[in-house]
């Protein structure tokens, strides 16, 4: 195994750990959403911007926060169940990656694939960079995985 080899394989790694990160707070996230109610989000959202907007009415992040809350009380369900399948099926397919599971590989890829599509959406459709970094980081996950299979699978790996 090439030193080259081994530095993709340790990133992979250290990829699929933050993934299952990601998965462990989306899986909270969605979780707390459907423990929460609309109106209490909108009422946390609103306390935390009083102050901000008392200093300053035209405060483009506290309005930008606000709307976000208004939004996530209105599709709270939608999100919730989101988030649940989301950091579920994060979980279950980086768990059989760090096993070296070699059925999970192309599963890992398609689905990851998918994920980054519609981030790819979300972030064209919302401008957001936040959804441009997840999806950046799914497809860096999907080359990895696509490296790591072909090693696994005895190929040569310089073709990905």
């Amino acid at each position: 195994m090439t030193d080259r080899t081994r530095t993709a394989e340790r990133v992979f790694r250290f990829a699929l750990w933050a993934k299952a990160l990601n998965g462990a707070l989306e899986l909270a996230g969605g979780i707390l959403l459907l423990l929460t109610s609309s109106p209490a989000i909108q009422a946390f959202v609103a306390r935390i911007t009083v102050h901000e907007l008392t200093e300053d009415p035209t405060d483009v992040v506290a309005h930008a926060v606000l709307s976000f809350g208004r939004q996530l009380g209105a599709a709270r369900v939608f999100g919730a169940l989101y988030l649940l399948v989301h950091g579920v099926v994060k979980l279950v397919l980086v768990g059989f990656l760090l096993r070296n599971n070699l059925r999970a590989y192309p599963w890992a890829m398609a689905l990851l694939s998918l994920f980054a599509f519609y981030q790819a959406y979300l972030a064209w459709a919302r401008t957001s960079v936040a959804f441009v970094g997840l999806t950046l980081f799914d497809v860096l996950i999907v080359l990895l995985a696509v490296h790591e299979y072909r090693i696994l699978l005895g190929q040569p790996a310089s073709a990905s």
